[in-house]
């Protein structure tokens, strides 16, 4: 009985420990409902203007610099109107003024892999790694959701006369929900897996409590 008890115990464990992970954004549109949305339309500049603090009104900042109009963007999937772009840099990043709980953005690189990291506070939250390039829809918005974060560093994989790349219409969800206020009643969805495991061990409780009387 006790070695059953563990099994059931250590699967109940890992269900909702694996819930802490986020869910990549990788396919043709973004996020389902994104709150708001960069287009890089809402401030002009020549091509190739240094792009740092420009979008800050929009809730952006970039490190290092990118460039305005990098390239054509309108050829891209994904990618329509202005665009700002990066070219030889090992990684560059998105910093979002205000932490959120889901951003994702279209990018068009040449043939490669792409390594897209999200942070809170420098930390790395989560990482992970997509192929990218400029021809298939089905990857061309990538991001992440269900985590908090207030960057995504972009690293694009390959020699440096191969890591261009040019992104566009970043998606923000909007922070995370906060916690709730002590004092008020809130409700609070049962996890069915923490429901399980809490009535088999009141079962398992309620037949050791027997056993004992008998005993007695």
């Amino acid at each position: 009985m006790k070695k059953l008890l563990i099994v059931l115990f250590s699967g109940v464990l890992a269900a909702p420990l694996g819930l802490v992970w986020a869910t990549p954004v990788t396919n043709s549109t973004g996020l389902a409902a994104p709150v708001s949305t960069i287009t890089f339309d809402e401030h002009v500049y020549a091509p190739f203007t240094d792009i740092t603090d420009q979008y800050l009104p929009e809730g952006v900042t970039f490190t290092p610099l990118v460039s305005y109009d990098y390239q054509f963007c309108g050829s891209f999937p994904g990618i329509q109107g202005h665009c700002v772009g990066s070219f030889g840099q090992t990684a560059y990043s998105i910093h979002f003024t205000t932490p959120q709980s889901g951003a994702a953005f279209a990018i068009a690189t040449n043939p490669t892999t792409t390594t897209f990291t999200a942070k809170l506070n420098g930390a790395v939250v989560e990482s992970y790694q997509s192929a990218t390039d400029n021809s298939q829809p089905s990857i061309s918005f990538q991001g992440f959701e269900g985590i908090e974060f207030d960057e995504i560093e972009i690293s694009v994989a390959g020699p440096v006369n191969n890591r261009g790349s040019v992104i566009d219409n970043i998606q923000m969800a909007g922070p995370p929900s906060p916690p709730p206020v002590p004092g008020n009643s809130v409700a609070v969805p049962v996890n069915p897996v923490w429901a399980i495991a809490t009535l088999i061990l009141l079962v398992m409780s309620s037949g050791f409590v027997a056993v004992n009387r008998r005993k007695r």
